[in-house]
C-alpha cells in the first residue's frame, strides 16, 4: 500500500477518533461509527483496551473507570463486522500489546498512540504487518521526537516510511489550551514522512490552521453530545455539524492552497493581454525618421510580439511614416 498516493489523491485524510466516548455502550458505539462516516471521515477510530493489561492494579480508581467505558474484544469484533458491511474504514488505536497480530487482520492502519510513542518493542511488533502507521508525538519535544525516527527507521525500509508513516503533531493535554498548541512546528516535523496532526483542543479551527501548515492527516476526535460531563473528551470533540463543516472547510482551503508550482490560472491564460501593455508610437512619424525611446508609449491590451520590436527600432530609421497609436 502506498498511503502517500492515496492522501495526495484526496488532497486530506479525516480520522474520526470515537475513542471511547461510546462509554462502553456498543449500541452508541455504532451510532456514531455511522454518524461519523457520514459526516465525511475518511476513517473511523476507536481505542481497543484490555484494563487489566493497561494499568498497574494498584491504580484501583482508574482500573475501575475504564472498566466501566472500555468494549471487549467480542464487542469490538462485532464492530468491525458491523462497519464492513457499510463500507466503513474502522481501525483501533491498540493498547493490548498481545491482541496486535488480531487488530492486524482486522484493520488497515495502526496507530501509535502519544502514551506509547517511547515504547521500542510496540514499534517492532506493529512494523511486523507493513500497515500505514500514525505515530502522535504527544509528550515529545523536538528532541525526543528524533527517537521516533530512529526507531521508524530501524523497523522499516525507508521507502516503507516515506510513504506510509505519519508523524502527527500532538499536544496531550485534554483540552489543549490554545496557548500550548504550538501548531508551527509541525513545519519543522521531518519531510521524509507524511504529516499530521492529533487535535485535542476545543473547536475545529486548530485542526484548519494545521491543514494550511502541512498536516496531510487530521484526526478530530467525535461525539454525539459535546455537553456530556462524566468523560473528559466529549467537550474537546466535534459533533456531527462541526465535522461537516470541518470536512468542507478542509475541502475548500485544499482547492485553494493548489501546489507549490506558481503557474497562470485559467483565468490568468484566457484574459492575460487585457492587462499586460504593448509599445505604440505616441505620435504621428514621417519616413526617415529616427526613432527614440521617448516617442513611444506603453498601453493596454498586449499585442503579441509588438514588445520584441522595441530593441530593434530604436535609434533605427523608419522605412515608412507611423500614425500615433500603432503598434511597433
Amino acid at each position: 500500500m502506498n498511503f502517500r498516493k492515496l492522501i495526495n489523491k484526496k488532497g486530506f485524510f479525516l480520522i474520526a477518533e470515537i475513542g471511547n466516548n461510546h462509554g462502553g455502550d456498543i449500541g452508541l458505539a455504532k451510532k456514531l461509527i455511522l454518524s461519523a462516516h457520514k459526516a465525511g471521515a475518511d476513517a473511523v477510530k476507536l481505542q481497543y483496551i484490555n484494563p487489566e493489561s493497561f494499568i498497574h492494579p494498584s491504580q484501583k480508581n482508574r482500573l475501575n473507570q475504564l472498566k466501566k467505558i472500555c468494549l471487549d474484544k467480542d464487542q469490538v469484533k462485532k464492530l468491525y463486522s458491523f462497519a464492513k458491511k457499510r463500507g466503513i474504514n474502522l481501525f483501533s488505536s491498540v493498547f493490548d500489546l498481545k491482541e496486535i497480530k488480531f487488530f492486524a487482520k482486522k484493520q488497515k492502519y495502526f496507530k501509535i498512540a502519544s502514551g506509547d510513542n517511547n515504547l521500542e518493542f510496540l514499534y517492532k511488533e506493529v512494523s511486523k504487518y507493513k500497515k500505514p502507521t500514525f505515530i502522535s508525538t504527544g509528550f515529545l519535544n523536538h528532541k525526543t521526537i528524533k527517537l521516533v525516527y530512529k526507531n521508524v527507521e530501524k523497523y522499516w525500509s525507508k521507502k516503507f516510511s516515506k510513504n506510509n508513516i505519519c508523524i502527527m503533531h500532538c499536544v496531550s493535554s485534554y483540552p489543549t489550551k490554545d496557548i500550548e498548541l504550538n501548531l508551527r512546528s509541525i513545519l519543522e516535523l521531518d519531510k521524509n514522512y507524511i504529516k499530521g496532526y492529533s487535535d485535542h483542543s476545543k473547536g475545529i479551527i486548530n485542526c484548519i490552521i494545521a491543514f494550511v501548515l502541512g498536516a496531510k492527516v487530521i484526526e478530530k476526535h467525535f461525539t454525539h453530545n459535546k455537553k456530556i460531563k462524566s468523560f473528559r473528551d466529549h467537550e474537546l470533540s466535534a459533533d456531527y455539524k462541526d465535522f461537516i463543516k470541518l470536512r468542507n472547510e478542509l475541502t475548500l482551503i485544499k482547492s485553494k492552497l493548489g501546489n507549490k508550482k506558481k503557474k497562470l490560472s485559467l483565468s490568468e491564460s484566457k484574459d492575460s493581454y487585457l492587462s499586460r501593455r504593448s509599445p505604440v508610437y505616441n505620435k504621428n512619424l514621417k519616413k526617415n525618421y529616427k526613432l527614440l525611446i521617448d516617442d513611444i508609449d506603453h498601453l493596454r491590451p498586449e499585442k503579441k510580439k509588438s514588445n520584441k520590436m522595441i530593441k530593434k527600432l530604436i535609434n533605427k530609421r523608419l522605412k515608412s511614416k507611423k500614425v500615433k497609436y500603432t503598434y511597433l
